[in-house]
């Protein structure tokens, strides 16, 4: 199903804080993609994971009213946060320190969720996606893969792409097919409110 590796991500929190950096240039363009999915502007944003903080960032921006939650599973980053990321309004960011695949958060709490490489996030049962559809406000939305998104420019990916793909390769990247991806969303009863999204990448996105 993917590359027999072992993420090593939580190991690493100076490169991760490089791919983050590194991908600086990406932020906006993804972030509209994930707009583009919104039926409506969402108040309680939820970004998951180690590579949040850009498009969350981004997102804030796009949606004035809006407060951005972060879901961290690595202290070292949780601790640095505003200082990795010195352009989020403090007084509309939370972040949370919590497991990926439990997270402590109330159910239906989000109107809009976001996981940038989740696929770096699942198990053989990919439980993470059962915690972004079960933190997903009704009528809210959750988006979760990999890619650079469908409006990234090529002149924005082709300087970027060597170095990402070998510092996520040393992070313990695991590559899904779009069949690996359904049969898990199959598997775990997700398949009817689930949309693969190709463009840009690798995506599900989840709604009622």
């Amino acid at each position: 199903m993917h590359a027999p590796c072992v993420p090593t991500y939580p190991n690493q929190p100076g490169l991760v804080r490089d791919v983050n950096r590194l991908w600086q240039s990406v932020y906006p363009w993804l972030a509209r993609q994930v707009v583009e999915f919104c039926p409506s502007p969402p108040g309680r944003i939820l970004e998951v994971g180690c590579f949040s903080g850009g498009v969350g960032c981004e997102l804030l921006r796009l949606f004035p009213g809006a407060h951005l939650s972060v879901a961290l599973d690595m202290p070292g980053l949780a601790d640095t946060f505003f200082e990795d990321w010195p352009g989020c309004d403090q007084s509309r960011v939370t972040v949370v320190r919590t497991a990926l695949d439990r997270l402590d958060l109330p159910d239906k709490s989000f109107d809009l969720v976001f996981c940038r490489g989740a696929f770096f996030f699942f198990d053989d049962e990919a439980s993470i996606m059962h915690e972004l559809d079960r933190v997903r406000a009704a009528g809210g939305l959750a988006v979760f893969g990999g890619g650079y998104g469908s409006h990234t420019p090529d002149t924005v990916i082709a300087p970027i792409a060597e170095e990402s793909r070998i510092k996520n390769n040393a992070l313990g990247r695991r590559l899904y097919r779009v069949e690996d991806v359904r049969r898990l969303l199959e598997r775990s009863s997700l398949a009817a409110r689930a949309l693969i999204c190709e463009d840009g990448g690798l995506w599900v996105v989840m709604k009622e």
